[in-house]
């Protein structure tokens, strides 16, 4: 069900309490994009921080049909109750933006999404993540991944692009690590960059 709705201006501030951690979170934000959006469980710390680059980059992760303009958030394994939970974030244009918190079954895990900066020709380690996002990622950047099994492989953002495609219908620069095959990721870049991580919060 719709749960509340953001007013809409530019650079307008909204906030919504409730008492649950939904499954989902979804809104259309049509033009006016979000410029920031934030979740936070007033026992559990941060769920969710991401700026307008983070939410168009971790949206309708692993999601076939996927409506125009629509953000579609995992946010738990599950809705889960008894919780004081903070929704909130600054719209960027005039227009109404609805959302809705919504879910098909009971949980007990929250998902966490942040982000993390990743400074020029440094070698930055990521682990224990379920999806790592890099959408500033250019061309000859390299991602090194370090599986469970020992082996290692070197990914450019033409083949994550490619293999992203795979597992959803919008393809990004995107590792997935929901088997939790991968042991650790190293990001070499050219050029300093926000990258964005999808774990599991286990509190």
């Amino acid at each position: 069900m719709k749960n509340f709705t953001a007013a809409g201006g530019a650079a307008t501030a909204f906030t919504y309490t409730g008492t649950f951690l939904p499954e989902f979170l979804y809104f259309n934000p049509s033009t006016n994009q979000l410029t920031s959006l934030k979740i936070e469980d007033q026992g559990g710390g941060i769920y969710l921080d991401l700026d307008t680059t983070g939410i168009n980059a971790c949206k309708n992760f692993m999601t076939d049909g996927v409506v125009t303009n629509g953000v579609f958030l995992r946010l738990a394994n599950g809705t889960i109750l008894g919780r004081n939970i903070t929704i909130s974030g600054v719209t960027s244009a005039s227009g109404a933006v609805d959302f809705f918190l919504c879910g098909d079954r009971m949980g007990d895990l929250p998902y966490r999404y942040t982000k993390a900066n990743v400074l020029a020709t440094t070698l930055t380690y990521f682990d224990k993540f379920a999806a790592l996002f890099l959408p500033s990622m250019a061309a000859g950047d390299k991602v090194y991944v370090d599986f469970n099994d020992g082996s290692q492989q070197i990914f450019e953002r033409e083949e994550l692009n490619m293999i992203s495609g795979i597992y959803q219908n919008v393809v990004g620069y995107i590792i997935n690590n929901v088997g939790s095959y991968i042991k650790r990721v190293g990001v070499l870049v050219a050029s300093q960059q926000l990258v964005y991580t999808y774990k599991y919060a286990i509190n």
